[in-house]
């Protein structure tokens, strides 16, 4: 048995794709939803296995109850045969992989069928897969010297911490990479990086679910 756990982030961003995931579950499997999985009461479903689509939550469902099994919703779609895939017809697209589940080749590797599924062209960074170094302001790796001396005045502390002008030109940096391509990503923290680096980023579940 399978019970989805929303993301409170992707439903704030991304409302009526939230509702299409929802109706996908419950109207094709049966599935039912869970509220928000810091206030869920994780101890009566343990016979479940929690579908996430988000980092935090899996994290999270981790943390409180390390018994229940896990699986992305990326893994979930990628073995349905019957799902209708919208055609992006080659487009080229850079995939974001994200630092938290760079230890997770079940997820990045359902991403990538699934993108190949929607007829996209993969353009893959050098820091892909158990590589991976970004997660936004969650973490990211600077690599010019002169950013990570200004970190330093700030005692390197988070950096959703510093100044909000400082946020924007480590993300910039990171948004550099792209070369004003779009960029796909699968983790609600990495998206908003991008954004706030100026970069062109969408969630990987609004492409997904266009035709739901």
């Amino acid at each position: 048995m399978y019970i989805y756990y929303p993301s409170c982030n992707f439903m704030k961003a991304s409302p009526a794709t939230e509702k299409k995931v929802k109706a996908y579950l419950k109207q094709r499997f049966n599935i039912g939803h869970t509220k928000c999985c810091r206030f869920e009461n994780l101890s009566s479903l343990k016979e479940f296995t929690a579908l996430t689509v988000c980092q935090a939550c899996n994290e999270e469902i981790q943390r409180k109850e390390p018994t229940i099994q896990r699986m992305s919703i990326w893994e979930f779609i990628d073995q349905d045969t019957d799902f209708i895939f919208p055609d992006f017809k080659g487009k080229k697209m850079i995939l974001q992989d994200c630092f938290r589940d760079a230890q997770n080749p079940k997820a990045y590797n359902a991403v990538r069928n699934i993108m190949l599924k929607m007829n996209i062209q993969i353009i893959e960074l050098e820091n892909k897969k158990e590589n991976a170094d970004f997660c936004g302001l969650l973490h990211y790796e600077p690599k010019d010297n002169k950013l990570k001396d200004v970190w330093k005045q700030y005692d390197n502390c988070k950096l959703s911490r510093l100044p909000l002008e400082l946020q924007t030109q480590f993300m910039e940096e990171q948004t550099a990479l792209y070369k004003n391509n779009l960029v796909v990503c699968y983790c609600n923290s990495c998206l908003r990086g991008i954004k706030l680096g100026g970069g062109n980023g969408v969630h990987l579940l609004d492409l997904v679910m266009q035709n739901q």
